[in-house]
């Protein structure tokens, strides 16, 4: 038997060490359940697909890191990374046609009106999960609402979210035919093969009990999602082109500030600017 590794305390640096006694640990704590190596493609640190209790599975693990910098000025500074937990996301598939999130209440002002506009758009409705400090955006509000109240789903997140499986943050998420659930963890405290068997379980009785839950409206999956469901590795492609095309676009407008700025003064730069930002807040 492996023994089970040590993870570097949450921000420390370089991130994640020993990886491949790491990955020995989990192909072991997996094996033992009946789940086995899977690769569709698309990188991660480690991956696997198995079934539980009827339930087909695939657990994708990834390394979260975040950069830092540490120095006088911009010229003399040192870049490092440091290690923010092991990410474990769980996919199943989901009898409900149906669209819900349950994610982390967003504080931020800006970021809460984009929000807000994005919600608008898609039509979803905003509901809060105060006794787990959470928001939920679901398309059917009523459905939404039944499973929020109702006491097992309280109780099955309740487990998997406890700080005794040292659970830094999760999530949820709900779209036509599956069920995702991801959680951060600081260690790996949870994967022993009777904690991971629990955790399996409880996501597939968490799965079980949403699907219970009457819906008003079917839903559709959209065109990005049957690719990322069919072929995974085409929709990363798709996804880095989009990032560069992005990046690409979004130096425009700081082109023409630049050439307005070089043209006509930093005054007027500066009117155009505070013009921008009162039309975008009263209209």
């Amino acid at each position: 038997m492996t023994k089970k590794p040590q993870l570097k305390p949450i921000g420390a640096i370089t991130g994640i060490g020993g990886r491949k006694e790491v990955c020995q640990y989990l192909d072991q704590q997996f094996d033992v359940i009946g789940f086995k190596p899977y690769n569709d493609g698309v990188p991660a640190f480690a991956k696997y697909q198995g079934l539980i209790k009827g339930y087909e599975m695939v657990c994708t693990f990834s390394v979260l890191k975040r950069t830092k910098y540490r120095g006088i000025d911009l010229d003399h500074h040192v870049r490092y990374r440091t290690f923010q937990g092991i990410r474990l996301k769980i996919v199943l598939p989901f009898k409900q046609k149906t669209r819900l999130v349950i994610a982390n209440k967003i504080t931020h002002k800006w970021l809460r009106r984009i929000t807000n506009l994005a919600l608008k758009y898609r039509k979803f409705k905003v509901i809060d999960l105060n006794y787990l400090d959470k928001e939920v955006y679901a398309t059917d509000k009523l459905f939404a609402q039944a499973c929020t109240s109702d006491d097992t789903i309280k109780h099955i997140l309740q487990q998997l979210t406890s700080k005794q499986s040292q659970c830094l943050s999760w999530g949820l998420t709900l779209i036509p035919d599956q069920l995702t659930f991801g959680t951060t963890f600081a260690n790996l405290d949870d994967f022993d093969t009777e904690k991971l068997t629990n955790r399996l379980e409880n996501i597939t009785n968490l799965a079980k009990t949403i699907e219970n839950k009457p819906i008003s409206q079917e839903m559709s999956l959209r065109k990005a999602e049957i690719i990322a469901r069919d072929n995974p590795k085409k929709i990363l492609m798709r996804g880095l082109w989009k990032i560069l095309l992005f990046i690409i676009i979004g130096m425009l407008p700081i082109g023409l500030l630049f050439s307005v700025t070089l043209k006509f003064g930093f005054g007027y730069t500066i009117v155009m600017v505070v013009a921008t930002y009162l039309i975008y807040k009263f209209i």
